[in-house]
Parts: C-alpha cells; structure tokens; sequence
C-alpha cells in the first residue's frame, strides 16, 4: 500500500466516527414512528396482544430489526475541497435491541434473524 492508501483510509474511518451520532439520531427518528404507530397495540401490565393486532406488531418489530443495520448519507468533503454525498452503513443492533425491548417488550435472541 501507498502513503495515500493510508490517509484515504483513516479519513473514511474519521468520516464514519463523525457521522455516527447523526445516524443514531435519524435512526431512533425513524424508529419513534415505526414504534408509535404499534405501541398502543400491547397492553403494558402483562405484554399482551390482541389476535386482530399481531399483524401489525409483528410488521414493527421487522421495521425495527431492519434498522440495525443502518445506512446514513452524509457530507464528506473531497479532493480539492469539493463536498459531496456518501452513505455510511452503521452497526445498531444493540440499540435496536434495547428499543425492542424497552418500547414494544419483545427479546430480539440470535435464533430470531
């Protein structure tokens, strides 16, 4: 590898970091609508359902689980100080998890993908 093989690299990891509070911000955006619209579906004192309304949680939950792997589009700045979009894929499992959890009382386990 060359000497700018390295820079182009830890920019595009820099860029990354940069990003990532951002992307977390619109991902959990997006999960707040998804969440709402299926929220008042559980009953919160013994996480039950409805048979009418599995359907509905169910295609949440799906929303919810294919947020994890996030993809963000941000602006990165390129040779000669032209900006330009470019999408960053992030890793939210653990978040996801946590909202799964916290927001609609399901335990999103490994066997489950």
């Amino acid at each position: 590898m060359r000497e700018t093989d390295f820079k182009i690299g830890d920019d595009y990891i820099t860029d990354h970091q940069y990003h990532r509070e951002n992307a977390l911000a619109e991902m959990y955006a997006h999960a707040e609508c998804i969440t709402i619209t299926s929220q008042h579906h559980i009953n919160n004192n013994c996480l039950t359902l409805e048979v009418n309304n599995i359907d509905v949680v169910h295609k949440a939950i799906t929303q919810l689980k294919e947020l994890a792997d996030y993809t963000f589009t941000g602006d990165r700045e390129g040779r000669w100080s032209k900006a330009y979009q470019d999408e960053f894929e992030y890793n939210f499992k653990e978040e996801v998890v946590d909202l799964l959890a916290d927001e609609l009382g399901y335990l999103w386990e490994e066997n489950d993908e």
